[in-house]
């Protein structure tokens, strides 16, 4: 039963719809003035709390914001429960948000490149994601949620996504971004806000692409989900949003292209079972690299079509990029199907038979299957830095080959202080000029996703992704010492009673298998934007280009043939092969 606040008395149990801006001021002044934290409930310190952080925003009071975080830091070091811990997490972000809206407001400035708030919103939401993860396993394994804690979770739940997929729009990483909302819709197929957000990540997608067509489909699927937004009860700010963007997309394509049903469906997935198993797997994970992809698990959009945008070269300079990107793509595609064939594999492979291990009795994993994971694991944590090789190329950042990393191209190379660490350490990192002054939204998306990334200099150490140094250790075990998989002891057929002693842990780093599966292919699905964004952010930088090209400078055009597929074999001596090779001499 609500209450409404008397004179002497505060009650923090008030009908949100009735409750007086002056009540909401008496409440926000008494955080300051009384000790209205103390001695309650983790349950009721939580409600509390948020109100001091709703009440900050709405009379625009950093101090009221500085004073919740100053709070919840240390109450997030409580033995708390999974759903405490997802909510205190939330509710941090929520406070580096709104500091994030009023120093905008302040300042009528943002800097997206370099964003302390930013930053710590998109960690601390992170974390309350896996928290509330946690939570929701647990009362699924269980099958003990009443309908008061279901509500409650799934609500969280999709909140968290939902502003997710916001933070991830903001930071250039809009294709990440739809996944979110794909969360969120999945539990609830008319959560209005989830809809036109995810229009929106479409509109600012289809900016970004080269091919017309793709664009044609972004701006439809768009403008469906917009529709479908505006139907549905929505906050008038957000309302008139996405009532704003429909304009736009019908200045765009023609209103005819945009009330006709799109035949997504009636394309091939291969020729083989083992293939169309393969490629709806693939789609399902979004992990084509294919714009299309993201519009959902269509058989329109499964294969590999991205490719880099035409960019204009100097007369004797040769397809370099172009090379680079053939790469890149190899290894992403090797990488993936290598996950799916270490994760399918049932069945003992006939490589692994006759190959005589010991049994140490610790539940180990010894399998080709868990082999291929590690190795799609290896080939997509390089494949970071190969892009940073690519970007100081095609963008002409002129740092030293052999130093450059993806977590660090960003920023000014420092001579380092030979005789004084501590002041290499503290000297400030600075983004380089050739970087921040472009408007490129999907090169900033690249920049956000390598702040996911761990570095083993303290510089750099504050990584966004809550399994980031886990995949450091994870990749420094499989590359420099070694990396051990086991079964979880509910999947383990035999106790294991240790009678040949404790093993040196520091020889090998164990993981669970399963956590080892998820973690790769969170991985895999993060090298898969990155190399969308990768060809967005030159699709851009090209356009620029062209605008600012001297008009007195004669272009020729050179078209590049597709590589066919029957030639993408290890048998260059095959009858039949057009690029049939002995040595140096061609036949």
């Amino acid at each position: 039963m609500y209450q409404t606040l008397s004179e002497n008395r505060l009650n923090f149990d008030f009908d949100p719809s009735t409750i007086t801006d002056l009540e909401k001021e008496k409440i926000l002044q008494s955080f300051f003035n009384s000790d209205v934290l103390i001695d309650v409930s983790n349950k009721e310190y939580l409600k509390r709390i948020s109100q001091l952080i709703d009440f900050s925003l709405d009379f625009k009071r950093l101090d009221g914001l500085n004073l919740a975080i100053i709070n919840l830091e240390p109450f997030l070091e409580r033995d708390l429960t999974d759903f405490e811990s997802a909510e205190g997490h939330y509710f941090l972000a929520n406070a580096y948000s709104n500091q994030r809206i009023l120093k905008i407001a302040k300042e009528d400035v943002i800097s997206k490149w370099e964003n302390p708030e930013l930053e710590k919103e998109i960690l601390h939401l992170r974390l309350s994601l896996k928290y509330i993860q946690s939570v929701r396993e647990k009362s699924s394994f269980k099958n003990k949620r009443s309908k008061e804690e279901k509500f409650w979770e799934d609500t969280r739940f999709s909140q968290i996504n939902t502003n997710l997929g916001k933070s991830m729009n903001d930071i250039g990483r809009f294709a990440e971004g739809v996944e979110y909302r794909n969360t969120v819709l999945s539990i609830n197929p008319r959560f209005g806000m989830a809809l036109g957000c995810k229009g929106i990540s479409y509109l600012w997608y289809a900016q970004f692409l080269h091919d017309r067509g793709h664009q044609f489909v972004f701006y439809y699927t768009a403008y469906r989900l917009l529709k479908m937004s505006l139907n549905i009860d929505l906050e008038y700010v957000e309302s008139e949003n996405f009532q704003k963007a429909i304009p736009y997309i019908q200045s765009k394509v023609k209103q005819a292209y945009l009330e006709k049903d799109l035949d997504l469906n009636s394309f091939s997935l291969g020729d083989s079972e083992e293939e169309i198993q393969y490629r709806k797997w693939c789609l399902q994970n979004c992990l084509f690299l294919n714009p299309l992809n993201d519009i959902g698990p269509y058989p329109i959009a499964a294969r590999d079509i991205l490719h880099i945008p035409s960019i204009t070269t100097n007369i004797n300079e040769g397809p370099n990029c172009q090379i680079l990107y053939n790469l890149l793509k190899q290894e992403f595609v090797t990488a993936r199907y290598s996950y799916y064939k270490g994760i399918s594999g049932k069945e003992a492979h006939f490589s692994d038979k006759e190959v005589f291990l010991f049994d140490t009795e610790d539940n180990p994993i010894y399998s080709k299957a868990s082999e291929e994971i590690k190795n799609s694991f290896r080939i997509c944590y390089s494949i970071f830095d190969k892009i940073a090789f690519f970007l100081n190329y095609y963008f002409k950042l002129g740092l030293i080959e052999n130093r450059v990393y993806f977590r660090k191209i960003w920023y000014i190379e420092q001579k380092k202080n030979k005789h004084n660490r501590e002041v290499q350490v503290k000297k400030p990192l600075i983004l380089n000029p050739n970087i921040i002054n472009k408007n490129n939204l999907p090169l900033l998306g690249l920049f956000w996703i390598s702040k996911d990334l761990f570095e083993d200099d303290i510089r750099y150490k504050e990584a966004l992704e809550p399994d980031a140094k886990e995949w450091h250790i994870i990749r420094n075990h499989l590359e420099h010492k070694f990396l051990k998989l086991g079964l979880p002891e509910q999947e383990c057929s035999l106790p294991s009673y240790n009678f040949l002693g404790d093993v040196d842990k520091n020889l090998t780093h164990s993981i669970e298998i399963h956590d080892f599966e998820r973690k790769s292919l969170k991985l895999l699905k993060t090298v898969c934007a990155a190399l969308i964004y990768l060809v967005l952010s030159m699709q851009y930088e090209e356009a620029e280009r062209q605008n600012q090209k001297n008009k007195a400078v004669k272009l020729v055009q050179i078209s590049l043939q597709k590589f066919p597929d029957e030639s993408k074999i290890n048998d260059y001596r095959v009858k039949g092969n057009k690029k049939n090779v002995v040595g140096k001499k061609k036949l």
